[in-house]
């Protein structure tokens, strides 16, 4: 079993999930220390509360939007469905023919006011702040390092690892496809295909289960995960298994042949460290 202060230190990491790879670009002129700082880390954490309740603010206040202009929508929709068969006969009463004549010169403009008044400003302007205290690229990358120290001291599986699952003891602690991508990513840049591939079919499993539009407004669709699977894949020499991996998405199901020869032309150039 692992020491439970070096599983704690592992958790203390697993916390570090959407907030940090989501937040690549930033202002930030010094590097603040997530690896080791408990203290930092907590104070990351509140930020992200924060954030949260902040756009539960906004989606508060679109949703007042949208119940308001729903009201506006059913009384505009009166005259509609009163007239609808028998739209002549309708017409013929000269009150029906003036409110819908009045509600077009009127009515509509206001609808138009209010379809464009902004909402969440103030909501808008407090992520905008917050940004510039976000984590920056390189503390990522300090968290990824240390989560591949971890894997590779104690012979852990990358699955396992993003289940939570540590030595056979289960955490509280999870990693999301974004994070396995971003590990199958770090392993990829530095030329370690096969940990690269495990890191990506672990990935991809897990976008299986996951709400893949929640995902794709995050960055990550099923397509990236494969585009980078198939190319470590290249690297490795093993066409083969790139092309199983293009035939069985859609979007590159229609020019595999063409992808594989774009691979073969375009293979990543090795690093040394």
């Amino acid at each position: 079993m692992l020491h439970y202060g070096l599983l704690r230190s592992l958790v203390h990491i697993f916390s570090l999930s959407l907030v940090l790879v989501a937040c690549q670009k930033n202002d930030i002129t010094e590097s603040t220390d997530y690896i080791s700082s408990v203290p930092n880390r907590l104070r990351l954490l509140k930020q992200n509360e924060k954030l949260l309740l902040n756009l539960y603010e906004y989606i508060e206040e679109l949703e007042e939007k949208i119940e308001t202009l729903q009201r506006i929508g059913k009384h505009l929709h009166q005259p509609q469905l009163a007239a609808k068969g028998r739209e002549e006969e309708f017409l013929s009463n000269p009150m029906n023919s003036l409110s819908l004549i009045r509600q077009m010169h009127a009515d509509w403009t206001h609808v138009e006011k209010m379809m464009q008044q902004p909402v969440g400003q103030k909501q808008i302007d407090y992520i905008r702040r917050m940004n510039e205290r976000k984590p920056r690229l390189e503390n990522v990358e300090e968290a990824m390092v240390a989560m591949h120290r971890l894997k590779e001291s104690y012979w852990l599986n990358a699955s396992d690892i993003a289940e939570g699952l540590i030595d056979e003891l289960q955490t509280d602690g999870k990693l999301s496809p974004l994070e396995c991508y971003e590990m199958g990513l770090l392993y990829f840049n530095g030329s370690l295909y096969h940990k690269s591939i495990e890191w990506l079919e672990t990935a991809k499993e897990l976008m299986d289960k996951a709400p893949s539009d929640v995902y794709a407004f995050l960055g990550l669709t099923r397509s990236n995960i494969s585009y980078l699977l198939a190319r470590s894949h290249i690297a490795l020499g093993d066409l083969q298994r790139a092309r199983v991996v293009l035939q069985s998405e859609p979007e590159f199901s229609s020019q595999v042949e063409e992808s594989l020869a774009y691979f073969q032309e375009n293979k990543p150039k090795g690093v040394k460290k």
